[in-house]
């Protein structure tokens, strides 16, 4: 089978699933991501190539593509993976806010053969927002490999990660995560992420001693301070699934997370939920985590290896790609 692969941005998830594509298949790529119509020869060439269009993200870029191998009678698999499928007008966010941008995703999800959602909740959305028939739907959770497993004792040390930008300072949490530092002024706080405009002013402003707002660093950086993290915090408003918790959680993080749509899917047990937009409760939460056992960091790595494995997520992919 040849598949076309069509993305927006190679954000890691994404590059997994090519790879376990690639894996079984003859696969070509392309980014659609803000091309247009300038796109539209190389992707009827690529379409007319393949068997089978996959695409990540119900991304109104995949339009034209979507609708072009509809029409050659191409197999078309959508993987609804987050702002696709979200109705927040709250925090201004997501694609099935109504208008005609809501319409068009709608009828690019019509002509899928097959959806994937990436959680529970997400796959909740796309029933309820996005109004796709469930049993277009095959739900697959995210797949996460080995890390070699931090032997060194944690510190009193509190992270999250996310890009700076406007639009996260809400969604992602990253103005809570800063205005909760103050009540631990003891405690580093660390907030990793590439700054893509000058939102990281308006929290540096905010920031209390206590909180150092990195900008980019690589993912060896990264990894050597989930390694001696004791919690990390995702106080977002929306998640459809979670990786970076999920990421920190393998390196023994205690997570504490807005009980909010997947992000309780996947803490479960092995963390703390917070109410999204109390900081009190945010701060108590945090507080919990601090001064819990390490050993539920071991239960918070084991939960991902359980539940939450490369494998599963490679055996389900193939599987679905096979049948369809």
């Amino acid at each position: 089978m040849k598949i076309y692969f069509l993305y927006t941005v190679m954000m890691s998830f994404v590059k997994k699933d090519l790879e376990i594509l690639q894996s079984a298949y003859e696969v070509r790529t392309e980014s659609n991501y803000r091309k247009g119509i300038r796109n539209l020869w190389k992707n009827l060439k690529g379409i007319i190539w393949a068997d089978l269009v996959f695409c990540w993200f119900g991304s109104l870029h995949f339009f034209p593509s979507i609708v072009m191998a509809k029409l050659l009678g191409r197999k078309i698999i959508i993987v609804a993976g987050g702002y696709d499928v979200v109705k927040l007008p709250e925090i201004d966010y997501g694609n099935m806010r109504g208008g005609l941008i809501t319409t068009l995703v709608k009828f690019i999800y019509k002509l899928a053969d097959c959806i994937i959602s990436i959680s529970e909740s997400n796959r909740y959305e796309a029933i309820e927002n996005a109004k796709i028939d469930p049993l277009k739907i095959t739900m697959i959770y995210h797949g996460f490999g080995m890390v070699q497993e931090p032997n060194i004792s944690r510190q009193r040390m509190v992270v999250t990660i996310g890009e700076v930008r406007y639009s996260n300072l809400k969604r992602k949490g990253l103005e809570d995560f800063v205005r909760v530092a103050k009540y631990f002024p003891d405690i580093p706080f660390k907030l990793i992420g590439k700054w893509t405009d000058d939102s990281y002013k308006f929290l540096q402003n905010i920031a209390s001693e206590n909180v150092e707002i990195t900008g980019f660093i690589d993912e060896s950086a990264i990894s050597s301070i989930l390694s001696k993290a004791k919690v990390y915090v995702q106080a977002s408003r929306h998640e459809g699934f979670g990786c970076s918790v999920a990421e920190a959680m393998l390196y023994k993080c205690i997570p504490v997370v807005n009980n909010v749509f997947a992000l309780p899917e996947v803490v479960g047990d092995a963390g703390f939920l917070a109410s999204p937009g109390n900081n009190e409760d945010l701060r108590e939460q945090i507080n919990r985590a601090l001064n819990a056992d390490d050993t539920l960091g071991n239960k918070a790595r084991k939960r991902i290896l359980e539940k939450f494995s490369l494998s599963k997520r490679t055996e389900a992919l193939l599987n679905v790609v096979a049948n369809v």
